[in-house]
């Protein structure tokens, strides 16, 4: 088959909205953000896995309604490839935590709100049972606003 027929049958396939094939994406260009989320941690010990790792470790500070703080700890991390590979990364990050004695409370993995498979009006898909899409994005705003 010629490369015009597989561009022609590519983009036929990407307009319709009735199945998803997350393995034949062409997003090797779309941005992950990962977040590898352990158990109640040692800080230090934390930040020495993490370089380890090649992530950077987020130690955050909930203020709770009731007054309380709540801590998370948690990786942060860029990756660029397709879906698997992003799911692999992820793995790779929980297994070195767990390895290094952490217990993983979760793991996400965000993208950006044009990757094919994002929930949207303009594909028709919605987010599966039990998922949900996450993305961040900066609005400018004025203090009053």
């Amino acid at each position: 088959m010629d490369g015009a027929m597989d561009g022609a049958r590519a983009e036929a396939c990407a307009a319709c909205a009735r199945c998803v094939i997350a393995e034949a994406l062409p997003s090797a260009s779309v941005p992950y953000e990962i977040h590898v989320t352990v158990e109640e941690a040692d800080v230090d010990r934390f930040r020495e896995a993490c370089a380890d790792l090649g992530v950077k470790p987020l130690l955050l500070a909930l203020q709770l309604a009731s007054g309380g703080v709540a801590r998370d700890v948690m990786t942060s991390s860029i990756h660029r490839g397709d879906d698997p590979s992003a799911k692999g990364e992820a793995r790779r990050i929980g297994e070195g935590l767990a390895a290094a004695g952490f217990r993983v409370a979760r793991t996400k993995i965000e993208t950006v709100p044009w990757h094919p498979l994002a929930p949207s009006r303009e594909n028709g898909l919605e987010a599966a049972g039990g998922r949900y899409f996450e993305a961040h994005l900066a609005v400018a705003c004025r203090p009053e606003e």
